[in-house]
């Protein structure tokens, strides 16, 4: 699933997380090398499509390297054994006197080699010993060569050349639109709208309440362009400008923590909102979600 080698011993590895400037699309992969063995510089790193197989693919809150570490040596360690397994199998000898060393498996008591390329369709056969194997041995920390050391990101020339691809340069048939107008207070909820002439903006499809009792995020619209779900949302419940097509309404509930840009520079400690539902000012409101449109 994260893993592949071919004939001529190139190792493609899976990234299932996508780089946030955090470095983790290289990380991961690095944990997963250097527990196979492999030389870094004959190792392709490539995006994973969304898919349910990779499980959880949010790239978030820090926990990419937390969650995947282990799951990344496993694999690692698994596709190491088969490859020393296949050798042994080539060699017929024992596997426990094959060891994998730097995109090579190599025999001990003769100093036999074999390349990763050479064996992989071998290696291809064999069962994956499963995570929770016993016999699963993994590389102690003083052989670690990838682990904890300084290794350029692998598309960085790409991202400051402005050549990589992100979420937003992605087109598919059909795609749409959509852009979520928040409540400009922290903790604040929808208690109406109004889409009748947000809907008669070109090119709006739908608008649609996405409140929720656990993360009441507001409402969203969806259109053929990204204008198009923006115009309407953008300046909603906040400027009486053309584009405020939208009849919205938020509550600001007396229990939130306001404080103003001035109350904060003089060390005034915070105070309860006082406003009334829709008057709260997002402009001197610091506890306010940050202006998604």
């Amino acid at each position: 699933m994260y893993l592949a080698i071919d004939e001529t011993g190139l190792v493609t590895i899976v990234a299932h997380r996508s780089e946030m400037g955090t470095g983790i699309r290289t990380g991961l992969p690095m944990v997963l090398a250097d527990e196979l063995e492999a030389d870094w510089t004959r190792v392709r790193v490539v995006q994973a499509q969304g898919d349910p197989k990779y499980g959880d693919q949010n790239t978030d809150g820090s926990r990419s390297m937390r969650q995947f570490y282990q799951p990344m040596r496993e694999a690692g360690a698994s596709a190491r054994q088969m490859l020393e397994a296949a050798a042994a199998h080539v060699w017929g000898v024992n596997a426990n006197d094959c060891r994998a060393r730097n995109h090579m498996v190599v025999h001990t008591p003769t100093g036999r080699q074999l390349s990763f390329g050479d064996i992989a369709k071998v290696a291809a056969t064999l069962q994956v010993p499963p995570a929770d194997h016993l016999e699963l041995r993994f590389k102690p920390a003083s052989e670690r060569r990838y682990i904890g050391k300084p290794i350029p990101i692998v598309d960085l020339a790409d991202i400051v050349r402005g050549k990589a691809t992100y979420g937003i340069d992605v087109v598919l048939p059909g795609m749409k639109y959509a852009s979520v107008e928040r409540c400009p207070v922290y903790g604040g909820k929808v208690s109406s709208f109004d889409a009748a002439d947000a809907l008669k903006v070109p090119g709006v499809e739908k608008v649609g309440d996405d409140r929720r009792d656990s993360d009441p995020l507001g409402l969203q619209s969806a259109g053929r362009h990204c204008g198009h779900s923006q115009q309407h949302l953008g300046g909603a419940a906040r400027s009486p400008e053309p584009k405020d097509h939208l009849g919205f309404r938020s509550q600001c509930e007396p229990r939130l923590e306001c404080l103003s840009r001035g109350a904060r520079s003089d060390g005034e400690r915070a105070r309860p909102c006082r406003a009334r539902p829709g008057q709260c000012r997002p402009s001197t409101c610091l506890l306010r979600t940050p202006d998604l449109g």
